[in-house]
């Protein structure tokens, strides 16, 4: 299967919404200057009159930890309660982690090392949905979700995978 690629300077404009020609084009991942920081300044310190806007996050009440020297086994636990729904419950295949798992629509997704993008039903029984094998990727960034589309960005490329390959 093919995956679309897009270049960092489209990567850019299409995560912040805007195509805008007087951006600073990017030619490497680590902004325009080769630095890895952003721009601006961010607080220091705040207070409740500096918050712009919160959204109350909904949820089951659950938490999912990765268990094993290479994450191979993941449980599933009641937020309040601490009670497992499931626990080291075996992934497809032993992974490495270090993006931080995201959550979306009832389905867990896990980005690996070695390039396999796991999801599992975020539920109280422990289902493998689909494995996504990204061959010659490696993802250390966690997957962002927007408008039903998922982003992955691994050491090398960003994609952009849709319904349709819109």
């Amino acid at each position: 299967m093919h995956w679309p690629m897009i270049s960092g300077a489209l990567a850019a404009a299409a995560l912040s919404g805007s195509l805008a020609p007087q951006q600073v084009e990017w030619p490497q991942w680590r902004g325009p200057f080769n630095t890895g920081m952003a721009e601006g300044d961010a607080p220091l310190r705040w207070d409740a009159d500096d918050i712009q806007w919160q959204l109350e996050i909904p949820g089951r009440g659950r938490v999912f930890a990765l268990f094993g020297s290479r994450g191979l086994l993941l449980s599933c636990f009641d937020a309040d309660t601490g009670t497992p729904h499931y626990q080291q419950a075996r992934l497809p295949k032993p992974y490495h982690f270090k993006a931080s798992p995201v959550g979306a629509n009832g389905k867990l997704y896990l980005a690996t090392e070695e390039g396999d993008v796991v999801v599992v039903r975020m539920g109280d029984e422990f289902e493998v949905l689909a494995t996504n094998v990204m061959e010659g990727h490696s993802f250390i960034a966690s997957p962002v979700i927007i408008d039903g589309d998922i982003y992955l960005r691994s050491r090398t490329h960003l994609f952009r995978i849709g319904p349709g390959g819109a």
